[in-house]
């Protein structure tokens, strides 16, 4: 017999447990990284949400608040909110790399639905200012309902996110014990 049809199933063989070895390295690597970067993700926005828990606190930072009280049609309301920007830097990064998709997608569209509140927050806070700006730094009467939002929003999210950050909590605990 030929001796290199002997060799031959040897080879096809070894060929086959290295292709398989290969694959199983490639694999444990990527789901390692996948680990790995869930685990910083959710992390990050913990603390990112964490500091906007903090920042919402009105007895922490009593300077960053104001009080409105306005008559609008024939009602005396008061709207109370926090004229400082909220950070959603480190969300931003995580939607423009993608790396977002990491995270589970419940716990994805959580994180997404905070952060536009966020954002509206912050958009809501700019156009209060430039209405005071044209107003003599007065608050117009137009600008109490962007007032009266952003009370609401700070309520919704001073009740929503501990909640949000326990479940974050939760993921990149799990994730360090899935890695080790």
């Amino acid at each position: 017999m030929d001796p290199l049809l002997e060799i031959a199933p040897l080879a096809s063989l070894a060929a086959s447990v290295a292709t398989i070895a290969t694959v199983a390295v490639s694999a444990f690597k990527y789901f390692g990284h996948k680990h790995a970067e869930t685990a910083r993700a959710s992390q990050n926005l913990y603390l990112e949400l964490k500091d906007t828990l903090t920042s919402l606190d009105g007895r922490l930072h009593p300077a960053n608040f104001y009080y409105v009280s306005m008559t609008v049609n024939g009602n005396d309301k008061t709207a109370y909110f926090m004229d400082r920007s909220l950070n959603h830097d480190f969300y931003d990064s995580l939607i423009y790399s993608g790396k977002i998709n990491f995270l589970d997608p419940p716990l994805q569209q959580r994180v997404q639905d905070i952060f536009k509140r966020i954002k509206t927050h912050n958009e809501y806070i700019d156009v209060v200012r430039r209405m005071m700006e044209h107003n003599d730094n007065a608050m117009p009467i137009a600008a109490y309902k962007y007032c009266e939002w952003m009370d609401n929003t700070e309520k919704h999210l001073q009740q929503e996110l501990p909640k949000m950050l326990e479940s974050l909590q939760a993921c990149f605990k799990m994730n360090r014990q899935t890695r080790a």
